[in-house]
């Protein structure tokens, strides 16, 4: 998991960037993408990277990236 704050000069948000490692089958990795922007709305879906091992596994693993949009007081 690797997280950062990107602050933009005259922009009135601050975004958030995420990467999460998810390891899982298919219906789990969407279903997760899919709770997370449905619980978060000021969240953006970036970037989805998906790998298995074989064509045989049924086990992702997948790097989600994020970024959350946050208001910046006083601007």
């Amino acid at each position: 998991t690797s997280y950062r704050m990107v602050r933009e000069k005259d922009v009135k948000l601050a975004r958030y960037e995420m990467m999460l490692p998810i390891r899982g089958g298919y219906r789990q990795v969407r279903g997760f993408i899919a709770d997370a922007l449905h619980a978060v709305p000021a969240m953006a879906l970036v970037d989805v990277v998906i790998r298995r091992e074989s064509v045989e596994s049924e086990l992702l693993e997948a790097n989600v990236k994020f970024n959350l949009y946050l208001s910046e007081p006083g601007k």
